[in-house]
C-alpha cells in the first residue's frame, strides 16, 4: 500500500551530534531546508544530541501520516524495539524500554485532530528511563503494530488505524440575519502556521505530519 504524505511547516533546533566513538554515528541532514521524516525515503532526522556517557537507542522522529486506507502514527528509531502497550478507554501508550528523545521538538504534540482518523493527538514523552508513545482517541480503535527496516541503518514502527468515518458531526449552519453584510471569505495559508480544516472524507492532504514547532 502506498503511503502518500501531508505539508507541514516545522520549526527544528540543529545541535551538533556528540556520541561514543565505538558507536555508529547516525546519518543527518545538513545544509538543506528541512522537510521531515518520511518513510521510504533517504530523507534522515535532524542531528541528534546524545551525551558522550550515554549509549542508549534514540528516537529520532515521530510522525503521522493519511490515506484512503486509513491513518497511522509512525515513530522512527535508532535500532530496533520491542513496544509495549498500555490500553485505556481514549488513550493508547506504548513503552519504548531504555531510549531517549533525540531533540526536544520531537516532544510537541503531532496535532490530527481535523483530520478523518479516530486519533485526535499523539505525542513522546519520557518516562524515567524510558520513552512513552501516547496516543489519544476519539474512538476505540486498536491499531495494527509494524516494524520496518529504514534507511541509513534506521527503524520505523508504525501504528496502523482502519479508514472510517471519524469526524464528527458539525454543528448546524447560523443563518445570518438579512440586515447583516456577510464577511468575505478568509484563506489561510500555510505560512500562517494555521491550516484549514479538511471536509469529511477529504483525502487532499498527502504528505507527513510531524512534530508541531
Amino acid at each position: 500500500m502506498r503511503w502518500p504524505v501531508l505539508p507541514v511547516w516545522l520549526v527544528l533546533l540543529q545541535a551538533p551530534i556528540a556520541l561514543a566513538q565505538d558507536e555508529r554515528p547516525v546519518l543527518t541532514n545538513q545544509g538543506q531546508a528541512y522537510q521531515g521524516v518520511t518513510p521510504g525515503t533517504p530523507n534522515p532526522p535532524p542531528r541528534i544530541r546524545v551525551g558522550r556517557s550515554r549509549r542508549r537507542p534514540v528516537v529520532t522522529w515521530p510522525g503521522f501520516q493519511v490515506s484512503a486506507q486509513g491513518s497511522r502514527i509512525f515513530v522512527q528509531t535508532s535500532q530496533p524495539v520491542a513496544i509495549q502497550g498500555i490500553a485505556g478507554p481514549s488513550r493508547l501508550v506504548y513503552r519504548l524500554a531504555g531510549f531517549v528523545i533525540s531533540t526536544r521538538n520531537n516532544r510537541n504534540p503531532l496535532v490530527t485532530a481535523h483530520f478523518n482518523t479516530p486519533v485526535t493527538s499523539a505525542y513522546l514523552r519520557r518516562r524515567g528511563r524510558d520513552v512513552e508513545l501516547v496516543i489519544e482517541l476519539r474512538a476505540q480503535v486498536e491499531p495494527m503494530i509494524s516494524n520496518s527496516p529504514g534507511e541509513n541503518g534506521l527503524q520505523f514502527v508504525f501504528f496502523e488505524f482502519p479508514s472510517g468515518d471519524w469526524l464528527p458531526a458539525g454543528p448546524p449552519p447560523v443563518a445570518e440575519p438579512s440586515r447583516m453584510r456577510l464577511r468575505s471569505s478568509v484563506s489561510v495559508s500555510p505560512s500562517s502556521g494555521e491550516s484549514p480544516e479538511p471536509t469529511r472524507g477529504s483525502e487532499e492532504h498527502h504528505q507527513p505530519v510531524g512534530p508541531t514547532p
